[in-house]
């Protein structure tokens, strides 16, 4: 009762309070580094009970990180990360540069890969050391 008296008095405010609303959710949005072309994405987001996401990048914060090296038996774990990341110094992945990262760190000595051919979905194909 006391918000239809409020609306026949002075319905301006009201009206004015939706768009400003939006303006300001879109606006903590972006300065979030989140980007909308509109109002309306902002308002679907209320109806959302499940997010999917399928892009590299979309979680990570400034990047990926090596955690853990896993090397079948008799094998040297420096070698293969030295092959490994000579072999991704040829890439642009995400994940290539934390791999020639942690190489770098270990202070390896990379070699200059041969014949690499990027193999879209499946990773790198090339030749490191003949």
């Amino acid at each position: 009762r006391g918000l239809a008296v409020l609306v026949v008095a002075t319905p301006c405010p009201l009206i004015l309070a939706a768009p400003v609303a939006f303006i300001g959710g879109v606006s903590r949005a972006a300065r979030a580094g989140i980007l909308m072309k509109g109002s309306a994405a902002l308002e679907a987001l209320a109806q959302i009970r499940t997010a999917i996401f399928d892009k590299t990048g979309t979680l990570t914060l400034g990047g990926a990180e090596l955690i853990e090296i896993d090397v079948a038996p008799g094998q040297q774990t420096d070698e293969v990360l030295r092959r490994l990341a000579s072999l991704e110094q040829a890439s642009h992945h995400v994940l290539a540069d934390s791999i020639v990262r942690i190489a770098h760190h270990r202070k390896l000595t990379l070699s200059q890969p041969c014949d690499v051919r990027e193999h879209r979905g499946e990773g790198l194909k090339g030749l490191v050391d003949g």
